[in-house]
């Protein structure tokens, strides 16, 4: 290149520097792009790495999840009752596979971008190379270009040997590495075969060891579980001998006790009978000796149980006081803590202090500090002549005056004091009187801003006026002194009938207080008559008192306002008026007596009997009482005394003593009156002489559901709410209808009954028995069989309630009393034992009538409910007969139809209607156990459950005379009968046990031929012969029957030999047979049925050649079109050494369209003949209905000579 340099010239020079130029960028370009070749290859290997992990990724974990749903699968529950940790995982495989695919779609995405990023890096390198070959071939420089053409060769070299080395070195270290893996598997092998065969060695030293321990261990627990055993056996052989020993003791000791007790009562009746005798002698009355001792026991332990009251009703008060006496406390301070509240409250709000200091300062400018609204407050507006000052500082009339002046500017006129009636009171007592002393009353209306509205009318302020001193109400008031004439209550009268509120008091408050005050009282009147408007002169308002004005006669309406005022105050002395205190009004009776009801029981006549009782106000405030007389009829018999106490405030008691001294020996019914303030008080009181009146306090009985079979008691609880003794019986009743008697009572047996009219009758025990003792009367198991369906069904009936006839004959009736009489002690109590033992299902209601012998109806006494006591009462004992717990689904197990030698399962379910389980044990009888089987015998079914059962039945023939007694013969088939065998469930703790019948109509699988051999005699080959027979079905079920096996020889028909034959069913066959060669046939055709069944008949037939053979069996016709004429033909030949003569029948030209020529042909030995066979269909045969052709063509067909006879009679053979 030197050289080259030094003898160019400058020019060429700087061209070839200019080209070298250009080359180095060249060579930079390419090496830049080799770079970029590298880098791509290197990104481009990786992408593949990951998509081939991912590859390997997804499909180990399509293989997990491929077997994760195999195991699902294969699992005989269905995919909800399976582990759901299976499901978890599976679901988390399927997860896992979708997010595998999601990934390894990504990854190709990532693989081909790196592909097509290569690709075109790739292709800058080829670029770059074919520009630097290309700038080769133009330098001019020969030398230039070989060396740069060297330098591509050598650039090229060194990289393909760079590459091959690199591949070289790849697989030698993957060579080695699965080299070095193979060594470290095996040694890893063996060392895992060293560890297994070591471990192994020191467990089967190990298992050794715990196999002697264990079989030390278990021959010791087996000695000890026997030891145990029998010394458990022991013991429980210890226990049910001091078992029985004990019993036999207790039996002994308590039949020493019983025999004590009833000489101890024998003696006590000894005692009484002798003190009776005593009693007699000395000309005493015994009963009332007796009755004297009875009354003294009784009246010590009432006066001992009167303290006990005491002593109680005393803690109980000292108790409840201290009750009150915190309740009250607790609520004061509560009230006082919500007053605090709602006062910081208020003083925390700026509005309210705001105006409440408003209006403090209006109250200090305003003369006589009225109060009135703020002008510029937002209240309601209450105009200024509704408004009413609050009191000033005057008092009396001054006072008045001033605020009627300023209210309604009425001048004051003077007044006289006006004159009335003054009431009395003493002791309590109230007079009546019209012009009686007015008390005091609230008359509430609105106030200033934000009052209630007006609560009362001036009617309701002269209703109340009527009423004794009260006290002042804590508001507004109005109060009327003593002092008032007729003509004022009149004129208040006249103002009471006007409707609406008292004038001028809407919106405003008024706070009048005119007690004792004449001249209030008079402009009070004045007002009145001012609003009444029936003067016609107002002046009269100014001196309607005055001595200057007479006062003239009252007028007609003046008197009959006088008398309403007059009526009004009686009726409120009588029925007293409302009260109201502190804003409530008071309601109810305001004495209260204690005790509620004086009673005076069992008293003899003569004898005095004295109760204390105490009057308590329970009004709201102050409050008297005024007692009444009794009633003439009664008023000689009691004595009142008490000490009058006037005023009573609330809650103040009176202690009142009556005294009663019976006269009369008949019962008192009264009251005792008062008269109140606030109405009349009543208290009841009785006197009742001593009586007998016994109560049932149970006079219904209800057992509830009880199981048929069980039995139950309860007890009939009489009560003798009186003082006389009686004895009692009790009869069952019934209606009025015969009496039947249950089956099983003897026939000469009756039962005692009371109808519902109370007549005894005497049932018979003729009565009417059930339909199965009509059919069947004993429980006998014979080896007749039934001879028919009723009879099968009572003889299994007779069996599955036998353990219930023997309880029926045990317990007659579902509901009995057995105690019949008894006593009843005054004042005592007793119990009558009640028996439930139902039988039957549903509701069952027995009545028993109690008659009580001591019992005076006419007495019409009364028990301690206030009922009419009655000498005959009625117990009413009912329950609901429920079904047994354990009972079987189908009581019934049809088997339908079955055949002899034959296995047949079937499974029972038994139910549990109870709460708890119940152990079963299936008895199967001695002569049914050859051929029923049940599996398992003893089982448990829980509570609210079923349990299912196998049972297999195998009958045989001899079964219909082992059983006999159970089946009923069918006369139209034979060996054939109807089977129920009762099949016994005992239940324990089930007194009455389950039954189930298996049912079947057993018979024979036999099919019955008219033939066992069929001769043919001799057949044509090729030709068949037929003979028929007859095949019949003797069994009830339905058989299928075929013909199989057969040879190529053998045709049966119909139905190809299959056939369905019902029960005596016969069906015709037709068997064919055709020979394939001339040889002698001696077969068997099988008949083989549905149920596994084979019958052979044998056939005997020989083969014989034929005399003709035709060259085809088919002529088969090519299409042919209407009015076409189409020819075929057919060659016969005579086999025999004999002239053969035959005839081809073929049917009517007009219906077949075919003719055959010649019809008659007559053939040598071993000669041949061409029979042509023509089909020619008519021109028009598309357009004919075939219907109408057929039809015509009938009427046109006349017999005619067959062609066969046309040729014997041409030829002489006739």
């Amino acid at each position: 290149m030197s050289d080259f340099r030094r003898n160019v010239e400058p020019e060429k020079r700087r061209k070839t520097n200019k080209s070298l130029l250009e080359l180095k960028e060249f060579q930079n370009e390419y090496n830049a792009s080799k770079e970029e070749v590298d880098a791509c290859d290197r990104k481009l290997q990786n992408e593949n790495q990951k998509l081939l992990h991912a590859t390997t990724e997804l499909e180990n974990a399509r293989n997990l999840l491929s077997n994760a749903q195999e195991e699902i699968d294969s699992d005989y529950l269905p995919e909800g009752a399976q582990p759901r940790a299976r499901i978890q995982r599976r679901d988390e495989l399927s997860l896992r596979v979708d997010q595998l695919e999601a990934a390894l779609d990504v990854q190709r995405s990532f693989t081909q971008k790196a592909n097509e990023v290569f690709l075109e890096a790739e292709r800058r390198l080829f670029n770059a190379d074919k520009n630097i070959n290309r700038f080769a071939e133009t330098l001019e420089d020969v030398v230039l270009a070989k060396e740069t053409i060297a330098a591509l060769d050598r650039e090229k070299a060194q990289r393909l040997a760079k590459m091959e080395s690199q591949t070289k070195r790849n697989k030698e270290k993957a060579a080695q590495a699965a080299k070095d893996a193979l060594e470290a598997q095996a040694q890893e092998a063996k060392r895992l075969e060293q560890q297994r065969e070591a471990t192994a060695k020191a467990l089967n030293v190990v298992a050794k060891k715990k196999m002697a321990t264990a079989t030390v261990k278990s021959r010791e627990l087996q000695s000890t579980t026997k030891q145990t055993n029998d010394a458990r056996l022991e013991e429980r052989f210890k226990a049910v001998h001091e078992l029985k020993t004990n019993t036999s003791l207790v039996n002994a000791e308590l039949a020493g006790l019983a025999a004590k007790h009833r000489n101890k009562v024998s003696a006590a009746q000894q005692r009484l009978e002798d003190d009776k005798e005593a009693l007699l002698s000395k000309g005493l009355n015994p009963y009332v000796e007796f009755r004297k001792k009875e009354l003294a026991t009784e009246a010590r332990n009432r006066e001992q149980r009167m303290k006990d009251a005491v002593d109680n009703n005393k803690r109980e008060l000292a108790d409840r006081l201290e009750r009150e006496a915190n309740f009250i406390a607790k609520q004061e301070r509560a009230e006082q803590q919500a007053r605090e509240y709602e006062q910081e409250h208020r003083a925390s709000q700026g509005r309210t202090v705001v105006e409440e200091r408003n209006h403090n300062y209006i109250l200090k400018q305003t003369k006589g500090e009225m109060e009135v609204l703020d002008p510029l407050g937002k209240a309601a507006r209450v105009y200024p002549s509704q408004i009413v000052g609050p009191a000033s500082e005057l008092t009396g009339v001054k006072r008045i005056t001033q605020q009627i002046r300023q209210t309604m500017g009425i001048r004051r006129a003077s007044s006289d004091s006006l004159e009335g009636e003054d009431g009395e009171e003493e002791g309590g007592e109230m007079h009546p009187s019209p012009s009686k002393t007015l008390g005091s009353t609230t008359l509430r209306t609105q106030s200033a801003p934000g009052a209630a509205k007006t609560a009362a009318s001036i009617n309701a302020l002269l209703a109340a006026m009527g009423g004794g001193d009260q006290e002042s109400s804590a508001g507004g008031s109005l109060v009327l002194g003593p002092g008032m004439s007729a003509r004022e209550l009149n004129q208040l009268t006249n103002l009471a009938s006007q409707p609406g509120a008292m004038p001028g008091a809407d919106k405003a408050a008024i706070e009048l207080n005119l007690n004792g005050d004449d001249v209030e009282k008079k402009e009070l009147l004045k007002l009145t008559v001012e609003e009444e408007g029936n003067l016609g002169n107002s002046n009269q308002l100014y001196n309607i008192s005055s001595p200057k004005y007479k006062i003239a006669d009252m007028s007609k309406f003046e008197r009959d306002a006088l008398d309403r005022a007059k009526d009004r105050q009686r009726e409120r002395v009588e029925e007293g008026v409302e009260q109201i205190a502190g804003g409530h009004t008071f309601h109810g009776p305001s004495f209260v007596s204690k005790p509620a009801e004086l009673a005076f029981v069992d008293f003899e006549v003569g004898r005095k009997y004295k109760k204390r009782f105490t009057l308590t106000n329970v009004s709201y405030t102050f409050n008297s009482f005024k007692y009444l007389d009794f009633d003439d009829s009664v008023i000689d018999f009691f004595e009142v005394t008490f000490e009058k106490p006037g005023r009573m405030s609330a809650g103040m008691s009176c202690s009142i003593d009556i005294q009663f001294t019976p006269k009369v020996n008949q019962d008192i019914f009264t009251h005792m009156r008062f008269y109140t303030q606030t109405g009349p008080v009543e208290i009841p009181l009785k006197c009742l002489i001593r009586r007998c009146a016994p109560r049932v306090l149970t006079p219904e009985i209800d057992f509830g559901n009880v199981v048929m079979g069980q039995k139950l008691y309860q007890n009939i609880k009489i009560h003798n709410t009186q003082a006389i003794p009686t004895r009692f019986t009790i009869l069952p009743l019934v209606e009025d209808l015969p009496v039947a008697v249950e089956a099983g009572e003897s026939e000469g047996a009756g039962s005692r009954a009371v109808s519902a009219s109370g007549k005894e009758r005497t049932a018979s025990a003729k009565s009417a028995r059930p339909e199965e003792d009509v059919v069947l009367e004993s429980d006998h198991i014979g080896s007749e069989p039934s001879l028919n369906q009723a009879e099968l069904s009572a003889r299994v009936h007779r069996v599955m309630t036998e353990v219930l006839r023997a309880k029926k004959e045990e317990s007659p009736n579902a509901l009995s009393c057995k105690t019949v009489e008894g006593f009843l002690a005054g004042y005592g109590s007793t119990t009558v034992e009640v028996q439930c033992a139902p039988l039957s299902l549903g509701q069952m209601e027995q009545k028993f009538l109690i008659v009580f012998e001591d019992v005076a109806e006419v007495m019409e006494s009364v028990d301690d409910l206030g009922a009419l006591v009655k000498r005959e009462q009625i117990v009413t004992a009912r329950t609901f007969g429920d079904e047994v717990p354990i009972y079987v689904a189908e009581e019934v197990m049809d088997l339908q139809c079955t055949l002899f030698d034959r296995i047949y399962r079937k499974k029972i379910v038994l139910k549990n209607r109870a709460k708890s389980a119940y152990r079963v044990i299936v008895k199967v009888a001695p002569q049914f156990a050859s051929f029923v089987e049940v599996n398992p015998t003893m089982f448990f079914v829980q509570a609210k459950s079923s349990q299912s059962m196998n049972v297999k039945f195998a009958p045989t023939a001899e079964m219909l005379s082992k059983v006999a007694h159970f089946t009923l013969p069918y006369d139209e088939f034979q060996l054939a009968a109807l089977c129920s065998l009762p099949i016994e469930i005992q239940v324990v703790n089930q007194e009455i046990p389950a039954y189930f019948i298996l049912s079947s109509s057993v018979c024979a699988s036999t099919i019955e031929l008219s033939k066992s051999l069929l001769e043919f005699g001799k057949v044509y080959i090729g030709q068949k012969s037929t003979r028929k027979i007859t095949i019949k079905n003797t069994s009830m079920l339905p058989q299928k029957t075929a013909f199989v096996r057969l040879r190529k020889e053998f045709l049966v028909q119909p139905n190809d030999g299959f056939a369905l034959l019902l029960p005596n069913e016969s069906q015709e066959f037709e068997i064919s047979f055709g020979p394939q060669s001339s040889i002698n046939y001696e077969v068997n055709v099988t008949l083989a049925t549905s149920f596994n069944d084979t019958y052979t008949i044998k056939v005997i037939a020989e083969g014989v050649e034929p005399p003709l053979s035709f060259s085809s069996s088919v002529v088969q016709m090519r299409t042919t079109y209407p009015g076409e004429r189409v020819l075929e033909n057919v060659t016969v030949r005579n086999q025999t050494r004999h002239v053969q003569c035959f005839q081809v029948m073929m049917p009517d030209k007009l219906f077949s369209w075919v003719t055959v020529s010649p019809a008659v042909m007559e053939l040598a030995p071993g000669e041949s003949g061409r029979l042509e066979v023509e089909f020619c269909p008519p021109a028009d045969a598309q357009s004919l209905d075939p219907v109408e052709w057929h039809t015509k063509l009938q009427d046109q067909i006349a017999p005619a000579v067959s062609p066969l006879e046309e040729w014997e009679m041409d030829s002489g053979w006739a």
